[in-house]
């Protein structure tokens, strides 16, 4: 008998432990999803609202929402930018970000000029403004109303550091020769504010 007592009495103290644990646990993941959830907030408010805004430019002919965009199911967008010609080109573009289900997805869809496809492609770029921090979303593909377009998306828990942190969004006319160094032909830019 004195060992079944001694048995009872430690296993009380480890299921008060678990409870404690488990407590603390679901404490921790309320606290980081009210964080994330005021500072995608911030990050909303500081950005115009895409579902409530009006267009405003010659952009506005872009439909970013086609359904040749990708898949019909991006209703994520918290954030859009207008991206501005460079160096003499004729062209527009809008890019999109936002997070859905722990993804972080970036679209872009632009006019761009006409290329030779066997030798050059349009790529697009997440940069980190202030430093040389930058990485390739890759090759824009036509889509079938004549436009370009880009979807790339990733994991939050992929990234290091937070992927917010690469606002600026750029084009670049690339050749295809290995290279996988950005090209300094930069067709379109545009940041996304904080």
């Amino acid at each position: 008998m004195k060992y079944a007592r001694h048995h009872a009495t430690l296993s009380r103290p480890a299921n008060a432990r678990r409870k404690k644990i488990s407590v603390f646990l679901v404490g921790a993941g309320i606290l980081f999803l009210i964080y994330a959830g005021v500072r995608i907030g911030q990050s909303v408010g500081a950005t115009r609202d895409i579902e409530k805004s009006e267009p405003e430019s010659a952009v506005e002919s872009i439909n970013i929402n086609s359904a040749s965009a990708g898949p019909s199911d991006i209703q994520f967008a918290t954030q859009e930018v207008e991206l501005v010609a460079l160096l003499g080109y004729e062209a527009s573009g809008l890019a999109r970000r936002g997070i859905a289900t722990d993804v972080f997805t970036n679209l872009v869809v632009a006019e761009l000029p006409t290329y030779n496809v066997d030798s050059e492609f349009y790529e697009g770029w997440l940069v980190k403004p202030g430093v040389v921090e930058f990485f390739s979303t890759g090759e824009m593909y036509k889509r079938e109303d004549g436009k370009f377009g880009l979807l790339w998306d990733a994991n939050v828990a992929d990234f290091s550091e937070t992927v917010w942190d690469y606002s600026k969004v750029v084009i670049t006319l690339e050749k295809r020769d290995g290279d996988p160094a950005p090209s300094p032909t930069h067709v379109l830019e545009g940041e996304f504010g904080d």
